[in-house]
Parts: structure tokens; sequence; C-alpha cells
């Protein structure tokens, strides 16, 4: 049941409070960052889950999760994110994709 409500709650999730137009795109997978991706630069990147690989598309400024291991894809159906505080979470695969704004670093991305 719990994680029915969290999966209910994924797909509005992003639009709650939503800030200025974001800089990067953190991608978590846990609770450890595994990527910092630049939404300056078109990209897709392969992000390895608990469950399995999800790929995650940069483009004009925006990120979204375009496939995912899980059953319910409502990470998938979040669809454009572009906004601090905009984020998509694929509970499953303990995936998270979150909007922010000024990175810390100069790097395109950061995979680890």
């Amino acid at each position: 049941m719990l994680l029915g409500l969290l999966g209910g709650l994924t797909a509005g999730f992003g639009r709650l409070a939503r800030g200025s137009e974001g800089t990067h795109a953190e991608v978590f997978v846990g609770n450890e960052r595994v990527a910092l991706l630049d939404l300056s630069r078109p990209h897709t990147y392969t992000i390895k889950g608990y469950i399995g690989a999800a790929t995650v598309v940069v483009d004009a400024g925006k990120a979204r999760v375009t496939q995912a291991p899980c059953s319910g894809k409502r990470c998938i159906h979040v669809g454009w994110l572009s906004r601090t505080g905009d984020a998509s979470l694929c509970v499953p695969n303990r995936l998270m994709v979150k909007i922010a704004g000024v990175a810390e670093n100069s790097a395109d991305a950061i995979v680890g």
C-alpha cells in the first residue's frame, strides 16, 4: 500500500513547487548523487539503478526520464523537467532526477 501511495505521488511530484529555470539536473540512486548533468549540453545518459538501467535525456535546458525498468513508468510520464524543484522519481529503481540551480562545479556531467 505504501509503495502504491508513493507511486501515485510521483507523477505530480515535480510540479508542486516550481522555481526558476534550472541549470543542471542532479541524479540520485538511493541516497547517493551519481550524476550532475549540465542542462545546456544535450546528451543521453544511462543511469544504473537498483533494478536496472534508466535513460535520462537532456535537451534544450530540460531533462526527462525516457526509459526505466519499472512496471508503472510514472517516472517517464512526468515528462520534461526544467525548473528548480522539478523532479521525477522511480521508487522501485530508487532513482530521482531533480532540477537545481547553479552547479557548484563546471563539469558537463559527473557519472560514477
